[in-house]
């Protein structure tokens, strides 16, 4: 059996999405091993703060780029952040890399006005809707937390904007991880190996049964340890 060339992944993310990223990095390498009989696909994960890049001796092949820190940054001209975006995923493009933008799940714990939700759940439209924007002009693939996120609700996933909890986690980690497989990995995994994975993963239906056997090896583990 030949020896399988590690898919490098370079995530440029929030330390909050970190979990999501590592979560789904692992999902993907299992659906394919699935499809290829028990043949691993070995990933190699490097992770970077928001707005990075990779500075490694081997491009990867996937970039993930999240753009959360804005979310609670400082208040700055739309204008500003567009063009720092817009620039940044040019010179991302400038590299053999398939380059993905996450959206941003549009929920944040309460609704007081006064805590100044109202102006953080605006942050987070704008910044979906330059999400798509780029993704438009660009060329961009998307990784859309938002559309994922909010079919099965923020109540049961108990978490917000930030991907908190474990649930939330395995749902961002699955979006992600078919996100790839469906347009990120042609140079490494074959195409009919792909379709199989694919399959392995599962789709929207699939994950409330995957949340369930995630959720009992998650309190199976802290039982254990």
């Amino acid at each position: 059996m030949s020896e399988v060339t590690p898919l490098r992944i370079f995530a440029a993310v929030e330390q909050c999405e970190q979990r999501a990223i590592a979560l789904g990095s692992d999902l993907l390498s299992r659906a394919v091993a699935s499809a290829r009989q028990g043949q691993a696909q070995p990933i190699k994960l490097a992770i970077g703060l928001p707005c990075h890049e990779h500075k490694g001796e081997e491009p990867p092949h996937v970039i993930v780029a999240s753009m959360l820190n804005e979310v609670l940054g400082p208040r700055e001209d739309e204008t500003i952040i567009h063009e720092r975006w817009h620039r940044y995923f040019e010179k991302l493009l400038e590299g053999p890399s398939e380059v993905f933008i996450c959206t941003i799940f549009r929920h944040v714990p309460g609704r007081v006005r006064a805590s100044g939700n109202d102006e953080t759940l605006e942050r987070i439209r704008r910044l979906n809707l330059l999400a798509v924007e780029l993704s438009h002009s660009l060329g961009l693939r998307v990784v859309d937390y938002n559309r994922v996120l909010a079919h099965f609700g923020a109540r049961p996933l108990a978490t917000d904007y930030r991907l908190g909890g474990n649930l939330a986690t395995y749902v961002a980690g699955h979006t992600l991880a078919s996100a790839i497989l469906a347009n990120g990995i042609d140079e490494l995994v074959d195409p009919q190996v792909q379709e199989g994975a694919r399959a392995a993963l599962g789709g929207l239906d699939d994950i409330p049964e995957q949340i369930r056997r995630f959720a009992k090896a998650v309190r199976d583990a802290a039982a254990a340890g």
